[in-house]
């Protein structure tokens, strides 16, 4: 029996695989689509639009590079953190740019029932800028923070993000899944920057310092004479 004909063969249907994912797609754009509508259409109100507006704000870049260079003054020993929290915010907004080129991805405020609060039109949807820089320094924070006192600032800074990409579907010009897009990129981009910090953080660090350490231990437990 030919090994192509053998009962234990595993047997793909191009056919069905392209179907399956293709019902899987068109199920996805269609929550898209309705989780859009009812963020932007259903639980809008002139009550939330002033919030919603300033919270979309802080998503921008000069807003943030402006936070945390007022961070970087004050707090000079906070220094290699805050370039680091830095890096990835600005190189996650650098990737953004040909990344909605390569996606091409329609904006939802095109659509008819839209009525978006920002005049952004055009292809150039996916991923959120906004959403990926926010995520991006949240994030970072938390790496950085975590186990110490401060380490509040981690799940604090990724609930400001979170309200920062919920105000860009408010606002009517992305949809869910370029803010999702944004924060996993994100996410990517600021482990893999952390764990650069960390190898150069060990990298720099002398190893005549624990020669010297275990010296001075072993003269202290030494008996005077």
């Amino acid at each position: 029996m030919p090994i192509g004909d053998s009962p234990c063969a595993p047997r793909f249907d191009a056919g069905l695989i392209a179907g399956t994912l293709g019902s899987l797609f068109d199920q996805i754009w269609q929550w898209d689509q309705d989780l859009y509508h009812a963020l932007h259409v259903g639980v809008r109100s002139a009550a939330l639009d002033p919030w919603m507006r300033l919270i979309t704000d802080t998503g921008l870049g000069w807003v943030q590079a402006l936070i945390l260079g007022i961070v970087l003054w004050a707090r000079k020993s906070w220094r290699p953190s805050v370039l680091l929290v830095f890096g990835s915010a600005v190189f996650c907004g650098l990737v953004r740019l040909p990344a909605m080129r390569w996606f091409d991805r329609m904006r939802p405020s095109n659509f008819e029932f839209a009525s978006p609060m920002e005049d952004i039109f055009g292809n150039s949807s996916f991923p959120s800028g906004h959403t990926a820089t926010s995520f991006a320094i949240a994030f970072s924070v938390w790496f950085l923070v975590k186990g110490t006192r401060y380490a509040w600032l981690g799940p604090a800074l990724t609930a400001w993000a979170l309200a920062v990409g919920i105000s860009r579907i408010y606002v009517g010009v992305h949809y869910p899944s370029d803010v999702f897009g944004g924060a996993a990129f994100a996410l990517m981009t600021s482990a893999t920057f952390f764990l650069i910090l960390q190898r150069l953080r060990k990298g720099s660090e002398p190893v005549s310092d624990q020669s010297d350490q275990s010296e001075s231990e072993e003269v202290s437990s030494s008996p005077s004479k």
